[in-house]
């Protein structure tokens, strides 16, 4: 996994269900860290839930009270996915519009393809990925049985690579 600055060690699974008051969202996909050293947490957090499952509510943080109001919306009934390519992507640049590959999984449909750490992601089936915000790239990998044709740039090499997207969780 990746948080900001750089690289955590983590496993992505899913959970049966997450349970918050009344309130129970099954087959949530969450990052899981081996110690609380590894992941820069304290006390007794384990696992990272994140945006995934926050879109799915809107957030209202009421400082004065210390309390987080959670309200679910339309989306709360979405399923979670997982990226189904294997890539983990980074925005980096002045517009977040360079996409560069942080890791691939081993065994997945991007590894399989020839993709490696380090690529920078340059278009998805003819369209510039520059044209594409982080989040829309992700929703496209996140369907599965998708063909995708890639195109990366690996030092001064144009690479192509084809992938169908499967489930890796």
């Amino acid at each position: 996994g990746a948080i900001l600055p750089g690289q955590v060690p983590a496993i992505v699974t899913r959970l049966q269900g997450w349970q918050l008051g009344r309130l129970t969202v099954t087959d949530v996909v969450t990052m899981v860290v081996p110690d609380r050293d590894a992941a820069d947490v304290s006390g007794d957090t384990v696992g990272l839930l994140g945006g995934e499952l926050l879109k799915r509510f809107t957030v209202v943080i009421d400082y004065s009270r210390n309390q987080v109001i959670l309200t679910s919306n339309r989306t709360l009934a979405e399923p979670f996915e997982f990226d189904m390519t294997g890539i983990s992507l980074a925005a980096q640049g002045a517009d977040y519009r360079d996409y560069v590959v942080r890791t691939v999984i081993p065994g997945s449909p991007a590894a399989e393809a020839g993709v490696a750490s380090g690529d920078h992601l340059t278009a998805i089936d003819g369209k510039p990925a520059r044209e594409l915000a982080l989040e829309q790239i992700r929703e496209l990998f996140r369907k599965d049985g998708q063909v995708y044709a890639l195109e990366l740039r690996r030092d001064e090499a144009t690479i192509r690579a084809a992938i169908r997207t499967r489930q890796l969780l």
